[in-house]
């Protein structure tokens, strides 16, 4: 069964320069790096950094996600499946989670390693 995770990521809390979404808008973003630890994320293009965000995550449970329902953040590779218009979060993305090696690690775990994943900003008001 798929449920979805309550929090993956909340950006858009404060851009690192330029206002929120002004250098990636000239650019297409071809990968998003997520950094647990230093609460940062990055779009970049063609591998230059676009815009960095801090970014708060959740705190516990600690490490990967590796079930469902485990409230861990995935750490891996992974895509924006689509973009979620019906979201109560400001600019909501499913991420492609969970991926090969996700899977594989759940199987041999014998677990269900959930899905429906998302990237998120704050809820709307």
């Amino acid at each position: 069964m798929w449920i979805r995770s309550a929090l993956l990521l909340v950006a858009s809390l404060l851009p690192a320069s330029a206002p929120p979404g002004a250098v990636a808008q000239q650019k297409k973003v071809d990968l998003i790096v997520a950094e647990n630890s230093a609460h940062r994320l990055t779009l970049r293009s063609k591998g230059n950094a676009l815009q960095t965000y801090h970014v708060a995550l959740r705190t516990v449970p600690v490490g990967a996600k590796e079930r469902v329902g485990d409230h861990k953040v995935p750490e891996g590779k992974y895509t924006i499946d689509e973009k979620k218009p019906a979201s109560r979060f400001h600019l909501a993305f499913y991420v492609s989670y969970p991926n090969a090696a996700d899977r594989a690690r759940a199987k041999k775990m014998g677990v269900d390693p959930g899905g429906e994943i998302e990237i998120h900003g704050l809820e709307k008001k």
